[in-house]
Formats: C-alpha cells, sequence, structure tokens
C-alpha cells in the first residue's frame, strides 16, 4: 500500500483546540495491514488506533510495585509447591 492510497472510507474530522502536535509514523511493508484490520475491528480511524495504543503502552511502570507483585507471587507458588510435596 501507498501513502497516497486510501484505506476505507473517509472520515470527517475536525481538529481540537487542544492539539499541540501532528507526529508522522513509518511502518515497514506488511505492518500497516495489519493495523488497518485492527483499527477496523476496534471501530476507529486508524490514526485514533494508532495514538489510542501508543497512549496505552506509554504509561509508567512502577517498578516497585511490579517486584512487590513477583514476590508475593514466588511465595504463593513456594507454599504450594510445598504442599503438593507434601500431598505426594
Amino acid at each position: 500500500m501507498h501513502r497516497d492510497q486510501t484505506v476505507g472510507g473517509e472520515v470527517p474530522s475536525e481538529p481540537a483546540a487542544d492539539i499541540r502536535s501532528v507526529v508522522s509514523v513509518r511502518f515497514g511493508r506488511g505492518e500497516l495491514d495489519s493495523i488497518v484490520a485492527a483499527a477496523a475491528a476496534a471501530g476507529q480511524p486508524v490514526s485514533t488506533y494508532i495514538r489510542n495504543v501508543a497512549l496505552a503502552t506509554s504509561a509508567a511502570i512502577d517498578f516497585e510495585a511490579a517486584r512487590r507483585e513477583l514476590r508475593t507471587a514466588a511465595t504463593a507458588l513456594d507454599e504450594l509447591r510445598r504442599r503438593l510435596g507434601s500431598a505426594a
């Protein structure tokens, strides 16, 4: 697909007053097809889908909380292993 080719119907848009930047993104051959399909499945224009996915994945990760959750899970697995071992 070439950038001058359109996919789907025209989507009317009106820029929001709080838009600060427009970012150009390039995709390799074949990459855009799966993005277009995912956007269609989500019922969103491609640009909206890309924006939503980018925002959803750009949240800061709380590493300390992740470490606590990992320790809790490891403790639970150790307890399960201990119980299963004593039941055998």
